[in-house]
């Protein structure tokens, strides 16, 4: 997965928009802090896709199973 990496990318963009001052001021210690929130949301928002396409094909497994029982 590229959560880190997408992070990394509107971290960048985010420093580029305030520039080099407000950089400076807020720390690289901080933007680091944002960049691994943000990599643990997209991280989050993605395991829960994950597991909502899990339900939707265990449904379409039940539902299979029961036509193939009708047969």
């Amino acid at each position: 997965m590229n959560e880190g990496k997408h992070a990394a990318q509107i971290v960048q963009r985010f420093r580029q928009q305030i520039g080099e001052e407000c950089c400076q001021t807020i720390g690289d210690e901080q933007l680091a802090a944002l960049e691994l929130m943000i990599e643990s949301a997209i991280d989050a928002s993605v395991l829960e896709t994950i597991r909502r396409a899990s339900e939707i094909s265990a449904r379409a497994s039940q539902d299979i199973l029961h036509i193939a029982e009708r047969f």
